[in-house]
């Protein structure tokens, strides 16, 4: 009997749990999860909007997609841009690691990887998020 109790329970705090998520992805429609999210306040159940209401609220909202498309467009492709010169960055970072890993000697490079493991010193992200050669103390 407790058993069954218990499990009722969990299932009531799941669907609890669960309204206000399945409540917010009701509303996202066309823009997606960002900042400048605007959604369709229209589709909402419970507002008891009136037809003329209804109408001025979509046209309204029409107009701000119309006014917002070219900005969208244009951080798309300043986006695409910085993927590009992301990896530009990549490529001329691998260039540098191997030329300087080509200047050490067997050795030096042993050392190298035995601090790279420890995080110690490196040419990845480093502890503290910068890059570069980082030591901790």
């Amino acid at each position: 009997m407790k058993k069954l109790r218990i499990i009722a329970l969990i299932i009531c705090l799941s669907v609890i749990m669960a309204t206000p998520a399945t409540a917010q992805m009701r509303m996202r429609d066309d823009y997606g999860h960002g900042q400048h999210t605007i959604v369709d306040i229209t589709k909402l159940p419970d507002l008891d909007l009136t037809h003329e209401q209804t109408v001025r609220l979509r046209t309204s909202r029409e107009k701000n997609l119309r006014e917002v498309k070219p900005y969208r467009h244009k951080i798309e492709s300043l986006q695409h841009e910085i993927l590009k010169l992301r990896a530009e960055i990549m490529e001329i970072n691998a260039a540098y690691r191997q030329g300087s890993l080509n200047l050490l000697t067997e050795k030096q490079r042993a050392i190298l990887e035995d601090c790279e493991e420890k995080r110690g010193y490196g040419f990845g992200g480093g502890t503290r998020g910068r890059g570069g050669m980082e030591r901790l103390e």
